[in-house]
């Protein structure tokens, strides 16, 4: 069985190598970039899930989200957020899940 293949977008390096480390361990194939903008030039790949902080330098996470289900709109969206509006993020981009930082990692896997 092949393993899921994720796409994070985090722009903190400590949390990014954490998400990285961990669900690399637990066999995800995971491809990790600090900004959007990186990201972008990834998104015509091929992955099951993206991992995508809420606070993006320049493009914000919701933005890249909507570009990203506009590719492939099956993908599976999680967010996570140090800060409050969970609610406007679920509004804003359908069938995503919005986990509030430090992240539980048991929760994060079964939102993938």
């Amino acid at each position: 069985m092949a393993s899921k293949r994720l796409l994070i977008v985090e722009d903190d390096p400590k949390s990014l190598y954490a998400f990285e480390a961990v669900l690399g361990a637990r066999g995800f194939e995971v491809t990790g970039c600090e900004s959007a903008e990186a990201a972008l030039h990834l998104s015509e790949d091929h992955f099951d899930a993206a991992i995508v902080d809420v606070r993006l330098p320049k493009m914000q996470g919701t933005e890249f989200a909507r570009r990203l289900q506009k590719l492939h709109p099956a993908m599976r969206i999680v967010f996570v957020t140090a800060y409050d509006g969970v609610r406007e993020i679920q509004a804003s981009i359908p069938h995503c899940v919005v986990l509030l930082k430090p992240v539980d990692m048991e929760v994060l896997l079964s939102a993938l």
